[in-house]
């Protein structure tokens, strides 16, 4: 331990500081990681020094630095671009400077998580992480939108969205069209004494591609807006 706190403390001389980098990298966050996050939450330490440790946990890729990174982003003001880049490199996502949105999102479940990363940032309009589940609003060809909710439900995930209320002489013309749709199914249900069609689609049985996930919500976000203009000529959902 006093081997590694006095190769941590060469990060304060400028002409060590890079060979003490390399050196650290390859000790790893669990050789190593538990004293560096130690080290930048002194105060005293020097920007450069810090600067240093933010560059190692961008190498480690490790997402155990999360939260003190977040920490830093508010105490390291002249940092804050290096920080957000190490974030964006370990999370995935492009939060910018919004310190209140990385706090939410470290602390989140990592499927909602891995599950915002496979977005870019043009592909919705809002991605939010309420407790057990998501909501994620999706822009839609023509200046409409779409929301689209998923969430954990006996170890698969689910995907639903809803498409509005429809009149009764409507829901055949409903159940006709779900006989076209593969990869979801398309429903209608009584809810205080209105009739409204929803879509739901599952994900399980082993290892999830979030990229195959995010296809098919932006898929069915479509789908589901088509059918919500074409049943109700509105665009509430």
């Amino acid at each position: 331990m006093a081997e590694l706190n006095e190769l941590i403390n060469s990060l304060n001389q400028f002409k060590s500081r890079s060979q003490t980098r390399k050196s650290l990298e390859k000790l790893g966050p669990s050789q190593a990681g538990a004293a560096l996050i130690k080290y930048v939450s002194d105060e005293n330490v020097k920007d450069n020094a810090i600067w240093a440790v933010v560059d190692i946990f961008t190498e480690w890729k490790w997402k155990g630095a999360a939260e003190t990174l977040v920490s830093l982003l508010e105490t390291r003001i002249h940092l804050q671009g290096d920080i957000i880049r190490a974030l964006e490199g370990i999370i995935g996502i492009q939060l910018g400077v919004d310190i209140d949105a990385w706090k939410k999102i470290i602390h989140s479940p990592g499927l909602f998580v891995s599950l915002r990363a496979a977005f870019v940032d043009t592909e919705i309009l809002d991605f939010v992480i309420v407790e057990n589940y998501c909501k994620i609003y999706l822009p839609i060809p023509g200046g409409r939108k779409h929301e689209v909710l998923v969430y954990e439900e006996e170890a698969r995930l689910k995907v639903y969205t809803e498409c509005g209320f429809v009149e009764k002489i409507q829901v055949p013309a409903v159940e006709e069209y779900s006989k076209t749709m593969e990869r979801a199914e398309l429903s209608c249900h009584d809810e205080d004494g209105r009739t409204k069609v929803v879509i739901k689609s599952e994900w399980g049985d082993g290892e999830v591609d979030y990229q195959l996930l995010k296809d098919e919500i932006i898929y069915l976000a479509r789908i589901a807006d088509n059918l919500e203009e074409q049943l109700t000529g509105e665009d509430n959902i």
